[in-house]
Order: structure tokens, then C-alpha cells, then sequence
């Protein structure tokens, strides 16, 4: 990551080193260090990394390395509900900070996928959380040149939104998920709109039932204007799903198959 090369492992070129860095690496939760050193010196060399905090289970003091780490933007994971995914793992870390730093919609997440013929998947369980906040920090640096770590760490948590989302009684550290910081949200979702500075217009989300692959009953009521695999519980179009998809995750999710 330091200094790319070729596929060979020639030709390096460390000005083609990445600004930020995201991973889902994991350890253990018990402060493991195998990791230090090469975020170390990815920090010397600028780059910002961003970890998921660990999806273990929802049981405090569950953050694993190198999540917890103080030279990382640790990142907890969110559902559609406003509330905090259950396998999304919780601080503090072993030296009794507060971890995750943020949190991002983790869970029930469309993306692109390489195995749909419309490049997109519809990920239920899977943890975005820090490609979202990955995202947000290259969106930073593009306008805030020359910032450090400890910029961007702090352009992320002093701008996210709390309002809305929903506290479960959690004390992990003995602090309350209802006061933040905490060691479920961490300092909150982050606002990338804010932490840039700037007011995007919001996005607008097509009726699919203009389209010319819609069904005669796609847009009944019980699929909520949906041609192809609806999600109810998220209230979403799943259109990355095949009809075998659809079926497979029916009993679990209660998709309902509204295409062809």
C-alpha cells in the first residue's frame, strides 16, 4: 500500500499510494498489536485508515483489532430503523475508549456486484459501514488539501447527525447509548454533507412502475411500485435480485417477488 507496484512486484511508485485505506481486517478483541506498525506507517505516509469496528455480536467490549486502534476511524454499523445492526460490535477498547469513532448504514444496502446482470446486489447482512466512510474521507481530502488524521477525524465527528438515531438501553463502559459519544454509535452517523461543507440537492427516487420491464402486478399496492424483488420491511426495490433470490430470503426477510 506504501509503494505500489507491478503485478510482479516490480516498477514501484509510492506517489500512486492510496489516500485512504478501508478494510474489515480483523483480530481479536482483547487488544491484539500484530497491526500497529503497519498503520503506523500508513499514518506517516498520510494515509487515512478507516476499520470496521468488528461484527461479532452486540455484546460490549467486542471491538476487535485493529478497530480499536487510536490511529484509525473505527466504524460501527446502522440498519434502516435508525438502529445499530446486531452483529455490529461494541466498545470500549481494551484501554477504555470509546469505539466505534462513527457509524454508517451497514446493513440492507444496495452495491454494486459483479456477479448481476444490472451490476447491482442487494446486501442484507453484509458491512458497508467503512466503504461509506471511506467514500466521505476521499470526498473531504478532494477539497481540504494537506489535512491530517486528526482532521479528518475530527471533521467526521463533530458533524454527524444523533437526532434520530435509536438508543436499546445499551451501557457498555458505563456510558449510555443515549448520550454521545458512546460506545455503541460512537460519536454518531456521519453527515457527509456537513463534514464536506457543501448542500447537495437530495436525490429523487424513480417510480418503477414507468418503466417498460415493469409486471402487471408490480405495482400493486403490496409491492410498493416495485418490478422486480420488494423488500417490505425496508421498503425497498430490490432490483439487483433474481426470482430464486427473492424466494431464498422470503421466509427470513418476506421478500416479495413482483417481477416476471
Amino acid at each position: 500500500m506504501l509503494c505500489p507496484t507491478g503485478t510482479q512486484g516490480n516498477n514501484p511508485k509510492y506517489d500512486l499510494a492510496p489516500h485512504v485505506i478501508n478494510t474489515s481486517w480483523g483480530g481479536s478483541s482483547d487488544g491484539e498489536t500484530w497491526y500497529q506498525s503497519t498503520v503506523d506507517a500508513w499514518q506517516k505516509a498520510g494515509i487515512i485508515p478507516v476499520v470496521a469496528n468488528g461484527n461479532a455480536s452486540p455484546i460490549c467490549a467486542t471491538v476487535a483489532s485493529l478497530g480499536d486502534y487510536k490511529n484509525v476511524i473505527g466504524v460501527g454499523a446502522i440498519i434502516t430503523t435508525e438502529k445499530l445492526a446486531s452483529f455490529s460490535s461494541r466498545g470500549p477498547s481494551p484501554d477504555k475508549r470509546i469505539k466505534p469513532d462513527v457509524s454508517t448504514p451497514g446493513q440492507d444496502v444496495q452495491s454494486a456486484w459483479k456477479h448481476r446482470q444490472l451490476g447491482l446486489q442487494h446486501h442484507l447482512r453484509y458491512l458497508h459501514g467503512p466503504a461509506h466512510v471511506t467514500g466521505a474521507v476521499a470526498l473531504y481530502l478532494a477539497s481540504h488539501k494537506g489535512v491530517t488524521f486528526n482532521d479528518v477525524l475530527n471533521a467526521l465527528t463533530s458533524t454527524v447527525d444523533t437526532a434520530t438515531l435509536t438508543p436499546n438501553g445499551a451501557n457498555c463502559g458505563g456510558v449510555s447509548d443515549s448520550k454521545f459519544s458512546n460506545n455503541n454509535y460512537g460519536y454518531g452517523r456521519i453527515n457527509v454533507a456537513k463534514a464536506a461543507g457543501v448542500s447537495p440537492s437530495p436525490s429523487v427516487h424513480a417510480d418503477q412502475c414507468s418503466h417498460d420491464w415493469r409486471t402487471n402486478d408490480s405495482c400493486s399496492a403490496a409491492c410498493g411500485n416495485c418490478a422486480n424483488c420488494y423488500y417490505p420491511g425496508g421498503n425497498r426495490c430490490l432490483t439487483g435480485y433474481t426470482k430464486s433470490d427473492c424466494t431464498y430470503y422470503s421466509s427470513s426477510y418476506g421478500t416479495i417477488w413482483c417481477g416476471n
